[in-house]
């Protein structure tokens, strides 16, 4: 689907061999790891992580399109009250 739009050399690197490596160890009972997310392609391996920004708590009696445009700024805010959950 992708060769039409990707150079032969970036086809070629997204192959799923370089993938079922990572899905074989996943599968194994050596591997410990359960319920993480993974950026993988190419050879390339990378632990995800999710982060919550602290959010915002509206009053549902008055929840508008106004009032989430006026705390939109808390509800995007990661530089305060951030978690890190561990599973998705």
């Amino acid at each position: 689907m992708t060769e039409t739009v990707m150079p032969k050399e970036v086809t070629e690197a997204l192959k799923p061999d370089y993938v079922a490596p990572f899905v074989a160890y996943l599968c194994s009972d050596q591997c410990t790891d359960n319920g993480a997310l993974y950026e993988v392609g190419a050879g390339y391996i990378a632990k995800q992580r999710w982060q919550r920004s602290e959010g915002f708590q509206y009053d549902v009696d008055t929840l508008t399109p106004e009032s989430v445009r006026d705390n939109w700024s808390k509800v995007n805010d990661f530089s305060k009250g951030a978690t890190f959950p561990e599973s998705n």
